[in-house]
């Protein structure tokens, strides 16, 4: 894990630096707080794999991507990708989003290297307006057990026939 921990600085974690305040850092604790670590990494990389410069690269603008970088399995459809001018049109007046979307049923193995970076903020985004919702949802002044039909109303979009009314 990080240097601090393994050295036995835990300063960052004002709780731990508290309870064992006063007292040698016992080796039994240091440990479980460096196994603990470790598991938080590993679990970070699960949900926020690391992306590389070529990944972020190709999301910006895949037209200034070196094709020699992109992996053997995708270079063809790359270079299909590349010179079809519709493609380059859709990409100068769509968003982002809705370009990849579009590229993934015509170029589907160079959409998933983008879409893959790309569909990370948007679920963390609608986690955080669930979390948010539910705490609206759940205060002193409306304790309910059964918060699902709240929450499916507060996280639905409106229908849009509703809207033209």
């Amino acid at each position: 894990m990080g240097k601090k921990s393994q050295g036995g600085n835990l300063d960052i974690f004002e709780n731990v630096t508290t309870l064992l305040e006063g007292e040698e850092m016992k080796k039994e604790m240091m440990e479980l707080v460096q196994a603990h670590l470790s598991y938080l990494k590993e679990e970070f990389k699960l949900y926020f794999p690391d992306l590389s410069e070529l990944d972020l690269a190709l999301i910006r603008n895949p037209f200034l991507v070196d094709g020699c970088l992109i992996p053997n399995n995708v270079q063809e459809d790359l270079i299909e990708f590349l010179n079809d001018f519709t493609v380059r049109d859709a990409f100068e007046t769509l968003p982002l989003m809705k370009f990849w979307s579009r590229m993934s049923l015509h170029f589907s193995s160079v959409a998933a290297m983008a879409v893959r970076g790309l569909l990370m903020f948007p679920s963390t985004y609608l986690w955080e307006q669930g979390f948010s919702a539910l705490l609206n949802i759940k205060n002193k002044y409306r304790a309910r057990l059964c918060i699902e039909p709240d929450l499916r109303v507060v996280l639905s979009k409106p229908n849009q026939g509703l809207m033209n009314l």
